[in-house]
């Protein structure tokens, strides 16, 4: 049977919305959303936009994956048996309290293996380039558009499952 030009891209969709309608359909649902977002505002030449709306959701990605990490070490050996290494009030301050940025955050998961290197740089720069507009009300560039939509697919995929690369700069 010969397979016609463009059924590959069919089946990786169909297995994208498959993933898509999984597991937390709502937060996987709003991530979707906002990924659209930052892709339509990069479309519309609206870099600023564009950036600020991805980072929203690598930022939310990132909490995610530290809190799984988080949860991953409850029970790691301490030395007394039955204690937790990280209990509930433990937790509470690596989740709640505000000295972890994401800053901190993708620094220890970047040293715990958690974060890819690569995947460690980009976040850094999407951040530096979501803080000069924020903060400094400096323009970013196209180029940190690219490179932030590109983390918000690389965040979907290592930390959801989710294939959603709608933008390519190359």
């Amino acid at each position: 049977m010969v397979q016609r030009r463009g059924a590959g891209h069919l089946e990786r969709s169909l297995e994208s919305l498959e993933t898509l309608l999984s597991g937390d359909f709502e937060f996987r649902l709003s991530s979707a959303e906002m990924y659209l977002q930052s892709c339509k505002a990069c479309e519309d030449h609206n870099w600023n936009f564009s950036v600020v709306i991805a980072w929203a959701l690598v930022e939310r990605l990132l909490r995610l994956l530290w809190e799984r990490w988080l949860d991953a070490n409850v029970d790691r050996p301490v030395g007394n048996q039955g204690e937790k290494f990280i209990n509930s009030k433990r937790r509470d301050k690596f989740v709640k309290g505000d000295e972890f940025t994401a800053s901190v955050v993708s620094e220890i998961l970047s040293q715990q293996g958690q974060l890819e290197f690569p995947l460690y740089k980009k976040l850094n720069e999407a951040r530096r380039a979501r803080n000069k507009w924020l903060h400094k009300l400096e323009s970013v560039t196209v180029h940190d558009a690219f490179l932030s939509l590109e983390l918000v697919g690389e965040m979907l995929m290592r930390v959801e499952g989710i294939n959603l690369r709608l933008v390519s700069n190359g």
